[in-house]
């Protein structure tokens, strides 16, 4: 993976008929474009042919009623004969295009997808990117990375220049053209990159010129597959791409409060003494987050019995009505040594690993001007069970979690 090397549109082959059902010729073979829409104003483009197999994505989409053709309630998308797309409103004001001939393009297992932009255009979104709040003139990968390993320490400690790609990985656009937002959504498990019409120079001394401004998202490899949303307000938009892909379950009380999360986080003392800290400079905490460090010989699902001798006394008993709700981090790790795991007894037989922490929120001078009901919290772990078999799972997970309240 060479994370500061993003495919150009220059290196890529653009077919000039390409519309919806429609084969069209490349020098790696035929490929064929689908289209589709809903109701809601959200669309959906596909690139079926040589180079690519199955879309390999798990996403599951939750899809509204289809609209008749390529029409929204409020947008309408078209392909010209001149090879270009464009999103309009039922004005037939033009939202959205790509540059004539050019909408997209195929190298090798590479693919592309390329729109005009104009000067106003500002952009948002992205997942989690280290650049800023708005992103115009950026180019970025989309891969996760562990930070700490994959790159050099001026770039995470000096950001000289940012880490790109990091932990997350999200490929997911906002384009604010005017009063107007816009959404583009890879649904691509393979390496994606998307760039907002970045400023070009070689070595820092030439800058290269572009004769149009424009704005494009695609990848390294996989089948090309793109979702176009409208808003057209960025409220509008937002509640669309949640029912598109699912809404975020409502956290519970404490969780929206300030959380502490950090590695060497190591033994039950650290725990105490931070504790501690937070009282004495009257900042109030909600939750607690360890890293890997916690673990027996970094093996996933344990807790070191030498550090952490008995773990539920860091986050409770050993300091009553006073500790937050402690996390215990299950990042991929291997042991340093050959261990067994030991499934809880509650979750014996359900591919489940449990670790359940009974924790109080915070009573302390802190906490008193920041008024909460207090709670009680289990926190649980969930293993490589698969996306399928977690989704069953998860009802009585719920339960299980569940904040209980004391009355």
């Amino acid at each position: 993976m060479h994370f500061h090397k993003y495919p150009h549109p220059a290196n890529f082959e653009y077919p000039k008929a390409l519309t919806p059902e429609r084969a069209s010729a490349t020098n790696r073979g035929d490929c064929s474009m689908f289209a589709r829409g809903w109701v809601n104003d959200i669309y959906h483009i596909q690139v079926i042919g040589e180079g690519w197999g199955p879309n390999a994505s798990q996403t599951e989409f939750h899809f509204p009623q289809r609209s008749a053709g390529l029409s929204g309630n409020q947008t309408s998308l078209h392909f010209e004969n001149d090879g270009t797309i464009q999103l309009r409103d039922k004005k037939k004001k033009v939202l959205l295009s790509s540059p004539k001939g050019k909408f997209f393009g195929q190298s090798g297992a590479a693919s592309v997808f390329e729109f005009s932009g104009s000067h106003a255009d500002q952009f948002y979104g992205m997942g989690e990117k280290w650049t800023g709040l708005e992103h115009s003139g950026k180019t970025a990968k989309f891969w996760n990375t562990d930070v700490w390993a994959d790159f050099h320490p001026e770039s995470y400690i000096h950001l000289n220049p940012p880490p790109d790609p990091v932990y997350v990985t999200i490929p997911y656009l906002i384009l604010k053209r005017m009063d107007t937002y816009i959404g583009f959504l890879l649904d691509n498990p393979a390496a994606t990159f998307i760039s907002t019409d970045p400023k070009i120079s070689i070595s820092h001394q030439l800058d290269i010129l572009e004769k149009s401004r424009g704005f494009h998202l695609g990848s390294e490899e996989g089948q090309p597959n793109l979702y176009i949303l409208f808003g057209p307000t960025l409220r509008e938009l937002t509640q669309k791409l949640q029912s598109l892909i699912g809404t975020t379950p409502l956290p519970p009380a404490w969780a929206l409060g300030y959380q502490q999360c950090r590695w060497g986080y190591q033994s039950d003392k650290d725990m105490m003494n931070l504790e501690a800290a937070f009282t004495k400079h009257e900042i109030p905490v909600d939750g607690f987050w360890l890293d890997i460090d916690y673990m027996d010989r970094y093996k996933v699902f344990t807790i070191s019995p030498k550090n952490f001798a008995k773990p539920n006394s860091a986050a409770s008993s050993a300091l009553p009505l006073r500790t937050p709700t402690t996390i215990y981090s299950c990042s991929p790790s291997g042991p340093k040594k050959p261990g067994s795991f030991r499934k809880s007894s509650s979750t014996a037989g359900r591919g489940i690993f449990s670790f359940k922490t009974t924790a109080h929120l915070p009573q302390n001078s802190a906490r008193k001007k920041f008024p909460m009901s207090t709670r009680n919290t289990r926190v649980h772990t969930n293993g490589d069970t698969g996306i399928r078999t977690s989704r069953k799972l998860w009802p009585s997970m719920r339960k299980i979690c569940q904040p209980k309240v004391k009355k």
